[in-house]
């Protein structure tokens, strides 16, 4: 039986405006590298936002000030992708090799870590490993990405 870990990092961020001059009419966000611009419905100097999945800029228009309607510097949050770990293994008797096939998406350039539960790791994306004692082991890939995003997968299995 398989056990997965999700992990969900709930980030709530505040984009503050300062040093305005005007009044604030909406925010703006762009999710494509500011090529178009959705408004948000919101007329204070502070936009929270929280659960991005992909990196998004900010903006504010102001009117009324020196040169009229204007719009402000943008902001960007950048998101980084997470790797989703996984892998399938079939059932081998102990002394046999078992032959791991890593099935994990997402993330940039990849490494892998793998704990096969009794003492033994390995560096390989698809390591092949033989167990010497029979019985079931909880074995943990750990995928990160280039950006140092990790994730862990553990599932029970083997012999």
């Amino acid at each position: 039986m398989a056990q997965k870990l999700f992990v969900t990092l709930q980030i709530q961020v505040f984009i503050i405006l300062n040093n305005q001059s005007g009044i604030i009419d909406k925010w703006q966000i762009s999710t494509d590298t500011m090529q178009t611009w959705t408004d948000v419905n919101n007329t204070t100097i502070q936009n929270n936002f929280s659960n991005l999945t992909i990196t998004t800029h900010y903006r504010v228009q102001l009117s009324g000030g020196v040169c009229g309607t204007e719009l402000s510097d943008t902001a960007a949050v950048w998101v980084n992708s997470s790797p989703i770990a996984n892998f399938s293994v079939p059932n081998t008797c102990h002394t046999s090799v078992s032959k791991f096939s890593n099935q994990t998406i997402n993330g940039n350039s990849n490494t892998y870590f793998w704990d096969f539960s009794d003492g033994s790791t390995g560096l390989n994306k698809n390591p092949n490993y033989i167990f010497t004692k029979p019985g079931s082991f909880n074995v943990t890939l750990v995928a990160t990405s280039a950006d140092n995003c990790k994730i862990y997968y553990f599932k029970n299995c083997c012999n």
